[in-house]
């Protein structure tokens, strides 16, 4: 299929979206890095407060907890350097400030 008024071969789901939906990709990209980022560390300090505190001997517990907000913190921290990583080739490519409104 072809999109209205355009070439015959011009396909529309080749197309790339815009600069600005572009630089829109990365920024949430980078905010949800920094949500995962605090969200693991809020989990980690809970989780190592309440192995601090707790009175029981259950270990395995504790250390799924710690695993879990670990692999919260680590998601975000590769999101983040996704982010940056899309963000550097974006304006390489296109200009430092390409697609800002």
């Amino acid at each position: 299929m072809t999109e209205p008024g355009g070439d015959a071969g011009e396909l529309r789901q080749g197309r790339q979206p815009s600069l600005t939906m572009q630089r829109i990709a990365i920024r949430r990209e980078r905010i949800f890095g920094w949500l995962y980022v605090v969200i693991g560390v809020v989990g980690l300090a809970i989780a190592v407060a309440l192995f601090l505190v707790s009175k029981t001997g259950d270990v395995a517990l504790h250390v799924a907890q710690l695993i879990l907000w670990a692999a919260f913190l680590a998601t975000g921290i590769g999101r983040l350097i996704r982010a940056r990583t899309h963000l550097r080739r974006f304006e390489a490519e296109h200009g430092v400030g390409a697609g800002e409104q």
